[in-house]
């Protein structure tokens, strides 16, 4: 018959599938926390869902953003993330109670992304491959 599961201590599960318990850790065994600072480690990574604003890359020398022409081709109408650029985790998807194969969810701010800064504000879900926890 239907109805509400219950745990073992009779509550019903909550239907959320963010939590601040899941233990995500980064290759240097770090442990991703709400809030934690995190930078891109791996290259090439390419952020679609920014503004046409944010459309283009970095400079590998001076570490400016260089936009991307207008008549840019689809593939190239993104932001491609360099490696170093800091943004902040958000929520922490938990991988058995979400169907998330990317369980970060890290925010990218202008002025608050390390030596890069990015010319828009976006949030994007990440692999715990792709980031790592900065230690300050």
């Amino acid at each position: 018959m239907g109805g509400a599961t219950t745990n073992t201590a009779g509550q019903t599960p909550s239907t959320s599938t963010t939590t601040t318990t899941s233990q995500h850790k980064d290759h240097k065994d770090n442990l991703f926390q709400i809030h934690s600072c995190v930078k891109i480690i791996t290259p090439n990574i390419k952020a679609f869902h920014v503004s046409s604003k944010g459309f283009g890359s970095f400079s590998q020398d001076s570490t400016s953003f260089i936009p991307a022409p207008e008549n840019a081709v689809r593939k190239d109408k993104c932001l491609v993330l360099p490696i170093g650029l800091i943004g902040k985790v958000t929520q922490i998807y938990d991988s058995i109670d979400s169907d998330s194969s990317l369980p970060l969810q890290v925010k990218f701010t202008p002025g608050e992304s390390g030596t890069y800064d990015v010319p828009v504000a976006f949030t994007m879900h990440l692999d715990t491959s792709e980031v790592e926890v900065v230690i300050s």
